[in-house]
């Protein structure tokens, strides 16, 4: 039974149903056993010669060169020599280190997952949630339909995308707490909702009432052509994606099919907008509790004093923003800082580390300049 990420499902829901099979089990005396098993990183658990020989039959190995480059990538060098170590997943290592793994060309297309393959970043294109909305979005404009598309974000998305998602595609962006369990309840509050978190967790989720109107839609004689194959493509989309878990494979066919029925490459994507230059530094404290934030994590309540240095430090620079949130795991506090150049990115960086280290109560030596 499903339990992760659905509604009104849980821990609790898919306890009292091992516990149901067991009483039920026991009232008809009979033998009752489990088995719990933990896979650490699933995906690298399936075999894979047998994936790419199914992939093979339906003819993706030939015809998508994201298959290929996996294909030849994964099964060769199985992940380490990318990355360095056969425990780190490419998508880890692509956004922890905002490069390409070794071995990539410039310009080559080509994507990778995470060990249970819930995660997917693209080389060298991060705004997957801008490219499918808009994709959806235009759809749905075509078709006709009157539904509420929006964009789940947390305050690591880039600025540059909030801005060219609400100014120009007039898209709702919607900002909600970092974890994935935060953005798709927040997604589920519109008739399409769009998140990929920036540590590359993500899905589309539709409502029951989107759906039936495209199937409606899709079903209607009476349509014309170009609101027909509108709603087709919009139904052959509700099809292909997995809406109860994050699954990076039907997330990398969508994108893959996105990106050939608008005629466009990795490049001419990447090209959408620019990100603004940013930069992650986290600070070791004494204890993380006494930061406490609000507005889905942008600005802190506490301790006093710590938001107005931020905000003091932030008008220093250009087109800058910055934030602070306790980790959730250690006694670290990380920092996320971006501006106009890199070189103010850095520098705000650090002087927000500073506040931190300071105002919060740093452990060890107070941060550097990078």
């Amino acid at each position: 039974m499903q339990s992760g990420f659905r509604a009104g499902h849980g821990c609790t829901s898919a306890t009292l149903k091992v516990l149901n099979y067991i009483i039920t089990t026991i009232y008809k005396r009979q033998y009752c056993a489990a088995i719990f098993i933990d896979l650490a990183k699933a995906f690298d658990s399936v075999n894979h010669h047998i994936l790419i020989g199914r992939l093979n039959v339906i003819g993706c190995v030939t015809s998508c060169p994201v298959v290929r480059a996996y294909h030849r990538q994964y099964l060769v060098s199985q992940m380490t020599a990318s990355t360095g170590s056969p425990t780190t997943s490419q998508a880890e290592f692509r956004m922890s280190n905002q490069k390409a793994s070794i071995g990539m060309s410039a310009g080559e297309r080509c994507c990778s997952y995470d060990g249970d393959a819930d995660r997917i970043v693209y080389y060298y294109c991060d705004s997957i949630a801008t490219l499918i909305s808009t994709y959806l979005k235009e759809l749905l404009t075509q078709a006709g339909l009157d539904l509420q598309i929006a964009v789940v974000q947390t305050a690591y998305a880039n600025g540059i995308s909030t801005r060219y998602l609400e100014d120009t595609m007039k898209v709702i962006v919607r900002c909600t707490k970092t974890g994935v369990k935060h953005l798709h309840h927040a997604a589920q509050e519109f008739d399409i909702g769009v998140y990929f978190e920036a540590n590359a967790h993500g899905t589309v989720l539709f409502s029951k009432e989107a759906e039936e109107n495209i199937q409606q839609l899709a079903r209607d004689s009476n349509t014309n052509d170009e609101r027909e194959n509108a709603a087709l493509l919009l139904q052959n989309t509700v099809n292909l994606l997995n809406q109860t878990v994050g699954d990076a494979i039907s997330d990398m066919l969508l994108i893959e099919a996105v990106l050939t029925i608008r005629g466009m490459t990795v490049q001419q994507w990447d090209a959408i907008y620019t990100d603004l230059p940013n930069r992650q530094l986290k600070v070791k404290v004494a204890d993380r509790r006494v930061i406490d934030t609000t507005d889905a994590e942008r600005r802190t309540v506490s301790p006093a004093g710590l938001q107005e240095a931020i905000d003091s430090l932030v008008h220093k620079h250009r087109q800058a923003r910055s934030f602070v949130r306790p980790s959730g795991t250690e006694d670290v506090v990380r920092v996320y800082a971006e501006a106009d150049t890199q070189e103010s990115a850095d520098a705000l960086a650090h002087e927000v580390s500073l506040a931190v280290y300071r105002i919060v109560g740093g452990v060890g030596e107070e941060p550097k300049p990078l």
